[in-house]
């Protein structure tokens, strides 16, 4: 209807068409999910770090697809909602203006900046404006919706349909156009995957909607399908910008394609057990009782046998690159090192870096290792394309850019989360000259640079995927762990005597054990430590690995002597590599456990607990069947013991550890211990009991950690006396204090 003034009023009522089933429930259920999807999408780019104007077009994109699906839900609950003369106009201006900010989206991607295209970007935001006044605003061939959600062709429609459909098709042009020069091979190849998902989408949406039209006779805003694929779009675009660093197509795809197999298999079954329940079941009463029996057992049975497979497909990757990467790390003859330590370098070399050609595909790799007497870093060994340099300055941008960054570094992650226009040049150009994809540095013991290693194409020109930067991770790790556990046992060596074994254990327990634990703001940590044993025994340490959170750990070896050395060492140089991955202390124990499982070195095996705290109390614990962590509430004066059960670290390579979280009070505290404690006798065969620990902590509650530990070291030898013990003792105390009073 037109009004006098010329405003256009469009009518829309909402009549679901006779098809046997409820297609309005159906079509607000599917309007619903996709608007907490939006919502969702919206609340972690807005408080996303860093965000730049590629999240900000991303927002108001998905800003318009909800404004969309908001109203199109809204009409079919409440059909009074039809007589406003403005929501069936809107209903057809947010597609068209989601389309337009999907090209700024793409325009901008990956790293450009918004003021490199005002112009364009300015542009595109007044169509959007034009678009708005065109609607609502022009007196020319109004817009019409019939009862049944169909909208009748005029030249309004079919302007709208025009824009939407011509930047379906064009606006992933800007993509390509903005990738094609730059030697990001792994964008390259997220943006093909990602327009081939996108087209995908199209496909899907063009089939629902013309199987729509054409047999079943439903119109667009009618169909209770057309969710689904837009769900898709909004999922693969969000993977595609959201963070450059985990973009993985190859494995999103794997991921949705399980979760599309495990809902028809857990619920197609479901939905024609109800439907034909009736006609097979002359029961009258309890059906409802029958039926949910039967559903459950079908479900629990359904999803045991089917959750091994899926769990199995999703990591089938990494599990492979991994098993890759151990058959790439050759054993190193140890006598041959230690006694011809000049051919140190050629053993690992040759026998490690060598293989990473033939077993995962790397066309060529170069190690470079510092020479602290030229202050390079030396080309000491490599393959593929020659190298026109043989050293690099360690003042020079290149190495500085190189050493900067800890872990796996890939060439994309240039601009994750930089412009194009503050991405280092000269570094460019050296990824560019000499095809390089990847970098990872190597460090000693005492966080120094000892080398790094450049990586270059995979064959067949694929692109590193996630799994490859996992697997890799664990390479490094490993790597470092030998050249570390290396450089120890040269040290150890040059200083044996008659009893080597003693000398070796004393010597790696001095390097290895800390003389202060890393407190941090909120959080006081102190320790008790008896080194009782020159055959092995305890360790323990703390990382931390920002500045208001911290790993406490404290490990059990056996008491073997230089077996147990190593294996110290070697949990020694894995918490210190400070990896990205090590956010929580699962990951930590399960990084440990496949390292010390496929050791060259050892077959033993470690017993631990780990431990994350942040400042405002929260912790996260894991433990390798180890002493549970015990926690102190100074409220109730009670104790608690956190209960995780798993194995020792080496026993089980396929073994994942579980973790728990909690928090602390204010002024509760952790206590970590070593069998040690408790084993200890004194001279009339007593063992200490857990009663004077539990008594000295309450006693002294009120203490600093520091404190505590003193006090429980003067309980712990008065009860002891003169007594030899041949356990090591560790106690570790993290107490939760106030800000104010935290001096450091």
């Amino acid at each position: 209807m037109k009004l006098s003034n010329g405003t256009i009023i469009i009518f829309i009522k909402s009549v679901t068409p006779d098809t046997g089933i409820n297609l309005k429930s159906l079509l607000i259920f599917n309007y619903v999910i996709t608007v907490f999807t939006s919502i969702y999408f919206i609340v972690i780019h807005l408080f996303k770090k860093k965000k730049t104007g590629l999240n900000i077009f991303f927002i108001l994109m998905i800003f318009f697809l909800l404004a969309e699906f908001s109203l199109i839900a809204a009409v079919h609950i409440h059909p009074a909602l039809s007589d406003a003369f403005f929501i069936p106009g809107l209903i057809l201006f947010f597609p068209a203006a989601a389309s337009i900010t999907l090209l700024s989206v793409f325009i901008l991607f990956p790293a450009e900046t918004i003021s490199r295209f005002t112009v364009i970007i300015g542009l595109l935001l007044l169509c959007i404006i034009f678009n708005f006044i065109s609607i609502f605003f022009t007196h020319y061939a109004f817009i019409t919706i019939s009862q049944s959600f169909e909208i009748n062709r005029n030249l309004k429609s079919l302007i709208q349909s025009g824009i939407v459909l011509f930047l379906m098709i064009a606006a992933p042009a800007p993509l390509f156009l903005n990738t094609r020069i730059a030697p990001f091979r792994r964008i390259k190849i997220s943006v093909v995957y990602y327009v081939s998902g996108l087209f995908m989408s199209y496909i899907i949406l063009l089939s629902i909607y013309f199987a729509g039209i054409y047999y079943y006779h439903i119109p667009a805003l009618g169909n209770p399908f057309i969710p689904l694929p837009l769900i898709l779009m909004m999922i693969i675009t969000n993977h595609l910008i959201y963070d450059i660093k985990k973009t993985d197509f190859l494995k999103l795809y794997k991921i949705l394609f399980i979760y599309l197999l495990a809902f028809s298999i857990f619920f197609i079954p479901v939905y024609f057990f109800l439907k034909y329940y009736s006609t097979f079941s002359q029961l009258k009463y309890n059906s409802i009782y029958i039926k949910s029996g039967v559903i459950f057992i079908y479900l629990s049975i359904s999803y045991r046998l089917i959750n091994p497979y899926i769990e199995k497909i999703r990591s089938n990757k990494f599990q492979t690159l991994l098993h890759e990467i151990n058959k790439t790390l050759m054993p190193v003859d140890e006598m041959k090192k230690i006694s011809d330590m000049d051919n140190f370098w050629k053993y690992i070399t040759n026998d490690n870096f060598q293989n990473l050609k033939t077993t995962l595909g790397i066309q060529s790799a170069y190690f470079m290792l510092i020479n602290r007497s030229d202050n390079t870093y030396q080309f000491t060994y490599g393959y593929g394309p020659e190298l026109n340099f043989q050293s690099i300055d360690i003042k020079s941008e290149i190495a500085d850019f190189f050493t900067s960054h800890t872990g796996i570094f890939e060439i994309s992650f240039l601009i994750a989360e930089n412009s194009i226009k503050s991405v280092n040049k000269e570094v460019l150009k050296f990824f560019k000259d000499y095809r390089i994809e990847l970098s990872m540095v190597f460090k000693n013991m005492s966080e120094h640079i000892i080398g790094f290693l450049l990586l270059g194409e995979l064959e067949g020109k694929k692109s590193y995927s996630s799994d490859h930067l996992a697997a890799l991770e664990i390479f490094r790790i490993k790597i470092q762990n030998l050249l570390i556990t290396d450089m120890i046992i040269d040290e150890v060596t040059s200083e044996q005597v008659a009893e080597h074994d003693k000398i070796v254990v004393s010597t790696v327990k001095n390097r290895i054990i800390p003389s202060e634990l890393a407190s941090i703001p909120g959080i006081r940590i102190s320790s008790l430590n008896m080194d009782n044993s020159s055959y092995g025994g305890d360790y323990f340490d703390s990382v931390k690995i920002s500045s208001d959170k911290t790993i406490i750990f404290i490990a059990e070896t056996s008491y073997s002597g230089i077996d147990s050395a190593l294996i110290g060492m070697e949990l020694f140089s894995i918490l210190h590599s400070r990896t990205l991955i090590f956010n929580s202390p699962e990951k930590i124990l399960n990084t440990m456990n496949q390292v010390i499982k496929t050791s060259r070195l050892t077959n033993s095996f470690a017993r631990c607990s780990c431990v994350i705290v942040s400042s405002d109390g929260n912790f996260s614990y894991a433990n390798a069947s180890h002493n549970q962590l015990l926690i102190f509430d100074p409220e109730s004066n009670s104790f608690t013991e956190i209960e995780t059960e798993n194995i020792p670290l080496g026993i089980e390579m396929e073994h994942r550890y579980s973790f728990t979280t909690g928090r602390l009070k204010e002024r509760a505290m952790g206590i970590l211990y070593s069998d040690g404690l408790f084993s200890s006798c004194n001279d009339q065969g007593e063992t200490f009991p857990s009663d004077l620990l539990r008594d000295t902590i309450i006693k002294f509650s009120r203490e600093t950690p520091s404190v505590i530990t003193r006090e429980l070291y003067t309980t712990y030898k008065s009860f002891i006396g003169t007594k030899e013990q041949l356990s090591d003792v560790t106690v570790v105390l993290f107490k939760r204090m106030p800000f104010e009073n935290d001096q450091h």
